[in-house]
């Protein structure tokens, strides 16, 4: 499944120093495929690929604890332009 993870940075110096440091220990069976930040890295989208939203949660909140408030939800689809199947 994909993953979106949308994040407030709290402090962007701080947070995107953590984040990359993180990236090569990114756990077998998650994927990142994307990151996309503000100009000022105050925000980000992430795409990520997992067995389910918790497993990316689960990584990703110990290694940035504090650093960003993030939320997460399952994607529609990975590529493409897609409406939300879930609504009427």
């Amino acid at each position: 499944m994909y993953v979106l993870v949308h994040r407030d940075v709290h402090d962007p110096l701080a947070f995107w120093s953590t984040a990359e440091k993180a990236i090569p220990a990114i756990p077998q069976g998650l994927q990142l495929h994307q990151t996309i930040p503000a100009k000022d890295g105050s925000c980000a989208t992430c795409l990520w690929e997992a067995d389910s939203v918790q497993a990316v949660k689960d990584f990703l909140e110990p290694a940035l604890a504090g650093k960003a408030t993030n939320r997460y939800a399952e994607a529609e689809n990975r590529e493409g332009m897609a409406m939300p199947s879930a609504m009427p």
